[in-house]
């Protein structure tokens, strides 16, 4: 590992986790695999993962057809591009198709050609099934470079909305 890939593994780790010199020097660069996720890490920065309402009945949150939730490929929720209420019921079955991609990218792979993720549905069964509510959204990854450094900054999203205000 050279002495710029070091530093930039450092400066993507402090960025992002806001880990200590200790913590990395002990626990991330001690280790090949972390190394080797650090050093990619930045390149989640060139996609984002959309998942988009493409049938929704009776969503207490009034998500419809055509509504958006957008992340980047480190699972960055980007409000400011998403057209979706916040809904913890989606949110939390779209955790898994987020490190998928994110798994994808970091391996230098295809994040789109996921196979068998295309659809994911909320966490509600439909009012038929005994539930409230449901919506059915499609997944699908863009590439969409962004500025590394933003995105790798966890307070991005409250910095934009405080910019805006």
């Amino acid at each position: 590992m050279t002495n710029n890939t070091v530093a930039g593994t450092r400066t993507v780790a402090r960025a992002t986790f806001g880990y200590s010199k200790a913590q990395i020097r002990k626990h991330m660069l001690s280790s090949s695999k972390n190394r080797k996720i650090l050093n990619r890490l930045g390149n989640c920065a060139n996609y984002k993962i959309i998942f988009e309402a493409v049938g929704s009945s009776n969503c207490s949150l009034k998500i419809r057809k055509g509504d958006k939730f957008v992340f980047s490929a480190t699972g960055l929720y980007l409000p400011d591009e998403s057209t979706a209420n916040p809904c913890l019921q989606a949110i939390a079955n779209f955790v898994s198709v987020l490190y998928i991609v994110c798994e994808r990218v970091l391996e230098g792979l295809d994040p789109d050609a996921l196979l068998g993720v295309q659809y994911v549905q909320c966490q509600d069964i439909g009012v038929e099934n005994g539930g409230w509510g449901k919506t059915v959204y499609k997944v699908k990854c863009i590439r969409d470079p962004h500025d590394k450094a933003a995105l790798l900054d966890r307070k991005f999203t409250a910095n934009m909305r405080r910019r805006s205000s």
